[in-house]
């Protein structure tokens, strides 16, 4: 992981923590830095997880770059928050100057923050196949954060807090996506669709009711034998 910060009196400044490799830039990356070192307020339009896009006037503190992915960690109404790059729509730099707080250590800060991010959403990790452009455009999109590392050759490692919310997320995009590892996580999409299966399925489709007449033949006479 490689952090940058900004700051008054330390605008350049730059440190090294964990580990990291540099990752695709975001179209908006220079306006985002330029705001860091500038010490500038930032407006963003941020596509959240669900699709749902928002706007938000932040106070940016610094840039960090994990696992190849870009995110800006800043203060949004006293509540620090992460926002990935890849999601920012759009990005403008106010003519109002951040608000850092005094001795803002942003390794530190990153540390906390991830320790909290994490517990919410790592520890339990699915691998899934992903066959299309546009489906994984999809899974990649409505994943959001639980995203480790880059897709590789159809191939996505999701990140979940435990099997059964793992099994719920992926089971929401049926026939799209195959899970391949973990075995418990296959197993219980099968007993899951088993109950589906049970519940919707059935060996005949329920037959439509007959007509008024039931299923007797009707007789209809012609013009001719009125």
């Amino acid at each position: 992981m490689v952090a940058r910060s900004g700051g008054a009196g330390r605008a350049g400044a730059r440190g090294s923590v964990g580990w990291g490799r540099r990752g695709a830039a975001s179209p908006h990356l220079g306006i985002v830095q330029d705001a860091v070192f500038g010490d500038r307020r930032l407006r963003l339009k941020y596509r959240r997880a669900e699709a749902k896009t928002v706007e938000r006037d932040v106070d940016p503190l610094g840039l960090i770059i994990k696992a190849g992915v870009w995110y800006l960690l800043a203060d949004v109404d006293g509540d620090r928050r992460l926002f990935r790059l890849s999601r920012v729509e759009s990005a403008q730099a106010l003519h109002e100057p951040a608000r850092r707080p005094k001795r803002f250590d942003l390794a530190a800060a990153w540390r906390q923050q991830s320790a909290h991010w994490d517990s919410g959403r790592a520890g339990y990790e699915v691998v899934v196949e992903v066959t299309g452009d546009e489906t994984m455009a999809l899974v990649l999109r409505v994943s959001g954060d639980r995203v480790v590392g880059r897709p590789r050759r159809g191939v996505v490692r999701l990140a979940f807090p435990a099997l059964e919310p793992a099994a719920a997320f992926v089971s929401s995009f049926g026939a799209m996506v195959e899970v391949l590892e973990p075995a418990e996580v296959r197993a219980e999409l099968a007993r899951r669709g088993a109950q589906l299966t049970q519940l919707y399925g059935g060996p005949e489709m329920p037959k439509k009711k007959a007509g008024r007449h039931g299923d007797r033949p009707v007789r209809v006479r012609s013009a001719t034998q009125a």
